[in-house]
């Protein structure tokens, strides 16, 4: 196919031929990307491969997520398996357990910067999902926190609220913690344009794509 005939089928949304070559996604988070109480096909991770896979199957996806995971944690997994696996773009779900256990923002922060700085030196994207913790911790706390997300949001592809409608609608399983199955969809929804940004930094997706 010729080269003009490709960016037309990118600009009427024909995602097969949008790509520019399949690429290898990582998925590094906690309960809400390993699928904390949910079929394991439902999950929003199952969502996103399903969603990868339909604009070319040679899209690979790597759940590293963990339930109960903190951001030193993994770091320490990262650590171990940066150079075990290929990656071009690695999907960051990580603070919610920082949080919980309210450690200091600075050291969330630090972890966040030097996970960040294994991708990079991997060569590949990072993206950021933002998590916004529960209402019953103190308000300063919960905007220190935020405000590490707000931070690096400025410098690399993702979204502040990876969360957005799902608090509203209150979708969470009995804990009030976890996304119900209901959930799952809403999560890729929330997550697909920073990750389609990401996508397009790494070079695996053509610019059109949407």
């Amino acid at each position: 196919m010729k080269p003009n005939v490709i960016f037309l089928t990118c600009i009427i949304g024909w995602f097969p031929t949008c790509f520019v070559s399949a690429c290898n996604v990582i998925l590094l988070g906690d309960s809400i990307s390993s699928g904390y109480g949910i079929t394991p096909t439902k999950s929003w991770a199952t969502l996103l491969d399903t969603r990868l896979k339909s604009i070319d199957p040679k899209f690979s996806l790597i759940n590293l997520s963990v339930s109960g995971y903190t951001s030193a944690m993994a770091l320490d997994l990262l650590s171990k398996k940066i150079d075990l696996l290929p990656m071009d773009l690695v999907i960051i779900e990580l603070g919610g357990n920082d949080g919980l256990q309210t450690q200091a923002p600075e050291l969330f922060e630090k972890n966040m910067n030097k996970i960040i700085t294994l991708v990079k030196n991997k060569g590949a994207t990072p993206v950021i999902l933002g998590i916004r913790l529960p209402m019953n911790l103190p308000q300063p706390y919960r905007e220190s926190h935020q405000a590490v997300y707000v931070k690096l949001l400025k410098l690399y592809p993702g979204t502040l609220m990876l969360l957005k409608e799902i608090a509203e609608k209150n979708l969470f399983q009995p804990d009030q913690i976890h996304p119900n199955v209901s959930a799952q969809s809403i999560l890729l929804d929330n997550a697909w344009p920073g990750i389609v940004d990401g996508l397009k930094i790494a070079g695996c997706i053509n610019q059109k794509m949407e």
